[in-house]
């Protein structure tokens, strides 16, 4: 029988509705974390599970009609662990957990009391790197800090946020994140700086429930484990109403800001936040702009799924006059019906043409918002988006996009994420964050006949120097140097061996003779702003 540890618990938050579907869960976590040491709890209302692989204690609340925050924080009192790791019912895993990673992150924990969490999901949103190896540390208004993903946390940490909420999982995700900015001494956290394939592989925008319904490739899932399954017992999520759900219901308000364009002051991007957000209704936001002209950026909402009418956006320049936007000249993430905006692409945002050369100082945005806007708009309007109406907003556009590659913030936040593809499939990811030299193998899958390498999947600015590519046959010995891979950079130093990133680029070649590849380099994580601005601008 495995030792269990004691440091640290396994925590599985359910309901007593949910209970079919912790047998898959617990089939899933047998086959793909068989080293598990940790002893288990599971709460819910008053369901007493039992499972022939694990020794599970159920923990149920004195009142079972109390909260969700009341009850995870009743569960919690009950578990002498200092670390939790945490986890929801429908977390199913689909590959193998890495054990040693988990263990290291409870004991970086266990090593610092005043780190809250690290959390197994990835969020790119204002995080910065730290001394933690495969972790970003999330700054104090990071959104989605108290993420309830999966995350090993410090118990007591967990419990000061949890304690006197009466809230639903996705209230306390918002409010207490709010709660968190307020804090003096809010805590450490920190969060995974990619995907969760090496760490802790789950994927709760493609396996599991959504409300309530399941996600369809959960059924593609099961059937590779052999797992049979009714499913009939609920419907199907259908990612273009997602709005109408109970948890999106929940944590909606337009939480807005600007960004305008040459906004830089020190390399700095100047954000201005609405401080009054809105759930529904008629709304009136008031941006004071302590620089900016011709073009700003309104990020509208982190939720989409709604719609907005009698859109009215006022402009008052420095020089003191006054004058409405021209609503044509908008564009983004957005649907247009008639007077009616309609978001329901992934990141609602308006682009919006101010005078040209003028200097913003206040901005006025006042609409009516509808929360979820109808069926039918959802569905006419789900991925759509409204183009720029001519070249002029392209170039500003554009120049806005390269602009915020060289500020300080961007360019503390570029990790490199090389990606390889066999044969238009992914094979394998992997991840370095910091400066410095690399070495990347990889396993060529037989029958492969074309590779596709890319240094980052997300990010651009960064350079890389003296990079190599080894291609070896182990059978006969043969290997192949590619040593000037052709990546098609925008621009390039005058030094040939470094390439200068400033876009997605990637490298194909032929390894259908071949078995193995080594991709070798030194990346260079921050280029200085005046280097990459005349580089963007040679585009």
């Amino acid at each position: 029988m495995k030792k269990s540890n004691s440091n640290c618990a396994l925590f599985i938050g359910s309901c007593d509705a949910y209970v079919d579907i912790l047998d898959p869960f617990f089939t899933l976590l047998k086959k793909y974390w068989p080293d598990l040491k940790y002893n288990i709890f599971l709460s819910t209302e008053s369901t007493n599970y039992k499972h022939p692989d694990f020794k599970i204690k159920n923990i149920h609340p004195d009142n079972p009609n109390c909260s969700w925050t009341e009850r995870i924080y009743d569960a919690l009192k009950k578990i002498k662990a200092k670390q939790i790791f945490f986890m929801l019912d429908d977390f199913f895993l689909y590959d193998k957990v890495n054990s040693d990673k988990i263990n290291e992150i409870v004991s970086w924990l266990s090593k610092d009391p005043t780190i809250a969490t690290f959390t197994l999901w990835d969020i790119p949103q204002d995080n910065q790197t730290s001394k933690y190896l495969g972790f970003d540390r999330r700054k104090k208004k990071a959104p989605y800090k108290m993420a309830m993903t999966a995350g090993v946390w410090n118990k007591k940490w967990l419990q000061k946020y949890l304690r006197g909420r009466k809230e639903s999982a996705w209230e306390f995700e918002k409010n207490a994140t709010k709660q968190s900015y307020k804090q003096i001494l809010p805590g450490k956290f920190f969060i995974i700086a990619e995907h969760l394939e090496h760490t802790f592989p789950y994927n709760l925008a493609k396996y599991g429930l959504f409300s309530g319904k399941w996600i369809k490739d959960t059924k593609t899932l099961f059937k590779k484990n052999n797992i049979k399954f009714n499913f009939e017992k609920r419907s199907w999520y259908d990612e273009k109403y997602s709005s109408t759900s109970q948890s999106k219901i929940d944590a909606f308000s337009l939480n807005s800001y600007v960004i305008p364009c040459y906004y830089f002051k020190n390399n700095k991007i100047q954000r201005t936040h609405n401080r009054k957000p809105t759930k529904s209704g008629a709304f009136r936001q008031v941006y004071h702009i302590k620089n900016g002209k011709n073009f700003f950026k309104w990020f509208v909402s982190d939720i989409n799924g709604y719609s907005i009418s009698n859109l009215k956006i006022n402009i008052t320049y420095n020089d003191g006059s006054q004058k409405p936007v021209d609503n044509k000249l908008l564009f983004g993430q957005f649907n247009k019906v008639n007077n009616l905006y309609i978001f329901n692409a992934p990141e609602p945002t308006i682009y919006v043409i101010t005078d040209k050369n003028k200097i913003l100082k206040k901005i006025e945005i006042t609409g009516k918002i509808v929360f979820p806007a109808t069926k039918d708009n959802l569905k006419a309007s789900f991925n759509k988006t409204t183009p720029p109406p001519n070249s002029y907003c392209e170039k500003l556009l554009s120049h806005f996009k390269f602009e915020s590659l060289s500020s300080e913030e961007f360019r503390s936040s570029i990790r490199i994420r090389p990606e390889i593809i066999f044969d238009n499939k992914i094979h394998f990811t992997e991840s370095l964050r910091s400066e410095g030299k690399f070495i990347y193998q990889y396993k060529i899958p037989k029958n492969a006949k074309i590779a596709t390498w890319t240094p980052s999947n997300t990010s651009v600015g960064f350079s890389i120097k003296n990079m190599n590519i080894k291609l070896i046959n182990s059978k006969t010995n043969k290997k192949l140097y590619i040593k000037s891979p052709i990546f098609l950079p925008s621009a390039a130093s005058k030094n040939k061996k470094v390439i200068i990133f400033d876009n997605l680029k990637q490298t194909k070649f032929n390894v259908s003779k071949y078995d193995k590849i080594i991709i070798t380099g030194k990346m260079k994580r921050a280029i200085k702003p005046r280097f990459l601005r005349k580089t963007i601008n040679n585009i």
